[in-house]
């Protein structure tokens, strides 16, 4: 066995610096002035109990770097002096005056048998000599060698006088595998190659972003309807049929309101279709439809989806009543027009200031409703069409009307929703000579707009609500009346909102995510444009030992991405929760600040590298294997990032360490960083290249944060 000494001074020409560097780095310590108690003078053994060529590398390591070591070598004769004892007489005298101390050791009962045969001799009558063969114990101080070895504790007592040498730890802990590592060797790409990339990534760049823009804007001009609230419109045929218009169909009813027939706008060659709204008696209908920017088109339709044709008034209409067999009548921006036989056969000036007018067509006589409180009575006739005869001011005592929604003549009756200055409806009944009868006291939550005449009941109609409340002959309020077949028809609506929104969604996140990736591409190219490949200018596998390397902090960098990995997974909690929930941009906001932990996480539990200093030489590692060496300042930094060619190292912050505080001072010292720094693009591009963990998780985030930024914007 040997021991390694040291004399506690250096060699001729040796640099103190690097001397103490490559003690400090032997006893894994972070602080250079650590060892200064070892160059006080007199020699000191830094490692004892080593192979002869163990012992040979490290001195040659510490003469290397400028340390008076030298190695000693214990004789063998004092190393194997336990097969000497065995032959030796002299233990064999020593257990005479041990059998006192016998029963501590070994309480054999064979020592204790030895008295027994004294006294056998003295009846002499028993000549045997059984008794001496007991001399055959004797072969018991062969294992007393046994206890031999304990004198080796005696060396024990000679590390006491080394209290001043910290136990050292194994050679080099900190420098690399040479077999893990390989040194950076950019592909070189031509010109052409280069600029081929850049002007590709700028074109898709302009193009996802022109694509997306469009998605957006197309999104918010063309936005899918949202689901009825409600119909828009009702009417009754001869046959006591009910039929509701809404936005998409026409919904018939038989008399008792079962359901018979659903007319798609699409089956009418229709879309979009609008009130007024008028039944025949024969079932054929008048409405509009939306035609874009150019406003509503009326339109006339055969009964059970029968044809349709426009009509021949100028649009849009404003109301519309029936006449004498086919005829209409009906009121547009002009005034009242008379149609029978598909022709206009007369017409009226008319100014209506209500924007919903109100047209009935009861007892040969026109009664218009649009101007504030009061009722017009026309003349229907050809001869005189649309003179007005009378003007009726519908004032129920106790109530200010403002406006007249509607009336309607049902049970005898002259039926009024009045409208007061407040915007409050109230239902009042009135005889055939407009004597006020009274109000009917309707429920809080119905807002009506129209009266419809059912067979022995009274709708009344509110375009927000689903269903349309009933009330009697006498005014008693009953129970509404719901549409199965306009429930069904909101659930349709409803599915195909849910799956355009979820197309246009998925298209939004797609052309994000993609635009992302091409912004990313185009970072790339354009550092690739102004970087220039630098080999390494040394060679690890050459100056290994000639560099002092600093330890990387493994404990701190686990217990870091334990704790980013449960804020990973919090995070993915709270965006599957998101979704569920129907929030796609809290969703996506989730998953951006999972993937950003991910990537802590996974930067804190990849190999922080390598670092090695050599007077102003400078060796390093990054988390792949790969190396760059040369002059240290050669090497730039930019906050906590050390940069050469394609290997970046994290240097590590006070919230996500990485190497001990004592290598910010040693890479200071060596002139590290001491050129002008990289940019921050420069310095990303080079973390996506070398597919550092920290740099796809930033990259991840922020596409899943333009992504979800566009998957808000409805």
């Amino acid at each position: 066995m040997s021991d390694l000494t040291f004399s506690g001074a250096l060699l001729p020409g040796a640099d103190p610096r690097r001397a103490r560097l490559q003690l400090t780095a032997l006893f894994r310590l972070t602080d250079p002035d650590a060892v200064e108690p070892f160059f006080r003078g007199g020699t000191l053994t830094l490692r004892r109990g080593l192979t002869s060529g163990e012992a040979e590398r490290l001195c040659e390591r510490l003469r290397a770097a400028g340390l008076d070591c030298a190695v000693t070598h214990e004789p063998e004769s004092e190393l194997e002096p336990e097969p000497e004892p065995e032959p030796e007489p002299e233990p064999e005298p020593e257990p005479e005056p041990e059998p006192e101390p016998e029963p501590e050791p070994e309480p054999e009962p064979e020592p204790e048998a030895e008295p027994e045969p004294k006294p056998e001799p003295k009846p002499e009558p028993e000549p045997q000599p059984e008794p001496e063969p007991e001399p055959e114990p004797e072969p018991e101080p062969e294992p007393e060698p046994e206890p031999e070895p304990e004198p080796e504790p005696e060396p024990e007592p000679e590390p006491e006088p080394e209290p001043a040498a910290p136990e050292p730890a194994a050679p080099e802990p900190a420098a690399p595998n040479l077999f893990q590592v390989r040194p950076d060797a950019p592909a070189a790409l031509s010109d052409e190659a280069v600029q081929l990339r850049w002007l590709t990534a700028l074109i898709a760049s302009a193009l996802f972003a022109a694509a997306l823009t469009a998605a957006i804007i197309a999104g918010l001009r063309g936005s899918a309807p949202a689901p009825l609230a409600g119909a828009a419109a009702t009417g009754v045929d001869g046959a006591g049929q009910l039929y509701l218009l809404t936005r998409d169909a026409v919904l018939l009813h038989d008399r008792a309101g079962h359901d018979l027939l659903r007319l798609d706008a699409g089956r009418l060659g229709l879309a979009d279709l609008a009130p007024p709204f008028f039944v025949g008696r024969d079932g054929s209908l008048v409405l509009q439809t939306r035609a874009g920017d150019s406003g509503l088109a009326p339109w006339r339709c055969a009964p059970a989806g029968g044809p349709c044709e426009p009509l021949p008034v100028a649009g849009p209409l404003r109301a519309v009543a029936g006449g004498r067999g086919d005829a209409l009548h009906v009121l547009d921006s002009s005034g009242l027009v008379l149609i029978a036989e598909g022709s206009a056969r007369a017409q009226a000036a008319l100014d209506a200031e209500s924007p919903a007018p109100r047209l009935v067509n009861e007892g040969g006589l026109l009664y218009l409703a649009a101007d504030g409180p009061l009722v017009g009575v026309h003349r229907p006739d050809p001869a005189s069409y649309g003179e007005q005869l009378d003007a009726l001011l519908l004032l129920p005592a106790g109530f200010t009307t403002a406006a007249v929604r509607d009336l309607a003549f049902f049970a005898d009756q002259w039926w009024a929703l009045l409208e007061n200055e407040a915007g409050a409806v109230a239902l009042h009944r009135f005889d055939t000579r407009w004597g006020h009868l009274g109000a009917v006291v309707l429920p809080t939550v119905i807002d009506a707009r129209r009266l419809q005449p059912w067979g022995r009941q009274l709708l009344l109609l509110d375009p927000e609500r689903p269903e349309l409340q009933r009330v009697d002959g006498e005014g008693r309020v009953g129970a509404p009346f719901r549409s199965s077949l306009f429930s069904a028809l909101v659930r349709e609506q409803r599915e195909t909102l849910a799956w355009r929104s979820t197309a246009s969604t998925l298209l939004r996140c797609a052309l994000a995510a993609a635009l992302g990736g091409a912004l990313l591409a185009l970072l790339l190219a354009t550092d690739r444009r102004r970087r220039q490949a630098d080999a390494p200018a040394l060679r690890l596998d050459r100056e290994l030992g000639a560099f002092l390397w600093f330890p990387a902090l493994a404990a701190a960098r686990r217990r870091r991405g334990r704790q980013a990995i449960v804020l990973a997974i919090a995070a993915g909690v709270l965006a599957a929760a998101a979704a569920l929930g129907g929030q796609p941009g809290v969703a996506f906001a989730g998953l951006s600040l999972a993937a950003l932990a991910s990537g802590v996480a996974g930067s804190c539990l990849a190999p922080a590298g390598h670092v090695g200093i050599a007077g102003r030489r400078l060796l390093v590692t990054d988390h792949r294997g790969v190396y760059q060496g040369g002059a240290a300042d050669s090497f730039r930094r930019r906050g906590p990032f050390l940069l050469r060619g394609d290997v970046v190292l994290s240097l590590g912050t006070a919230s996500l360490p990485a190497f001990p505080p004592s290598l910010q001072a040693a890479l200071t010292r060596a002139g590290a960083g001491a050129a002008d720094p990289p940019g921050a693009g420069t310095v990303a591009a080079a973390l996506l290249r070398a597919r550092h963990p920290l740099a796809l998780g930033l990259a991840g985030a922020g596409i899943l944060a333009l992504v979800g930024l566009a998957a808000a914007v409805a």
